[in-house]
């Protein structure tokens, strides 16, 4: 949940010093808090009061819908953060959503991101004549 972003717990303005992250003496987990990382979870909120759902919500089920994802990993603390991430696996997100929030997110085109996008490419079905 992008270390507390996505909660709401971690702003521009705010990291408050029981953040688990701001616990920690490592430095980079200060890099981590960057102006584009902010942006992209300006544009995250925003898409997520557009489809009626919590940033953090909106972010798991995106991650659940990537075929390359495994697994999520859930940091939550409380029956009630459980209970409000599980939310997540039962949304269905549309396409288009998708699309934006990887148009959102996407790396410049650099390795390995070039190397990704081959794979990507050759897991897309093709409609093959036999």
């Amino acid at each position: 949940l992008a270390a507390g972003m996505l909660t709401g717990k971690i702003t521009r303005q705010s990291r408050p010093s029981d953040a688990r992250l701001a616990q920690r003496d490592m430095p980079h987990y200060h890099a981590y808090f960057t102006e584009q990382a902010f942006t992209v979870v300006d544009a995250l909120k925003q898409l997520a009061n557009e489809f009626g759902r919590l940033p953090s919500q909106l972010a798991i089920a995106w991650q659940l819908a990537k075929p390359e994802v495994s697994a999520v990993i859930l940091g939550a603390r409380t029956r009630a953060q459980l209970d409000e991430n599980l939310v997540a696996t039962e949304m269905q997100l549309p396409a288009e959503l998708i699309e934006r929030l990887d148009a959102l997110t996407a790396l410049p085109p650099e390795y390995p991101n070039q190397f990704i996008d081959m794979v990507q490419h050759w897991l897309q079905p093709r409609n093959v004549n036999r």
